[in-house]
């Protein structure tokens, strides 16, 4: 039985909201990860709302 994504989730499956041309978005999940340099190069905001998001600029900041 496959299970429902949540909103936010679901939401950043669209090519659309990234900042960039994107082709496709591939959901691959893991761990969770506290501070990892060498893993991640970064950490931007995600704004909007759930089920419409963008990456950074003003707005509420929207979490999990």
């Amino acid at each position: 039985m496959a299970r429902r994504l949540p909103a936010l989730v679901r939401a950043l499956l669209d090519p659309a909201v990234y900042p960039h041309p994107v082709d496709r978005v591939v959901l691959i999940e893991t761990h969770i990860s506290c501070p990892a340099p060498d893993v991640y190069p970064g950490v931007i905001q995600l704004k909007g709302s759930r089920h419409r998001v963008r990456f950074g600029g003003r707005g509420r900041t929207v979490g999990p």
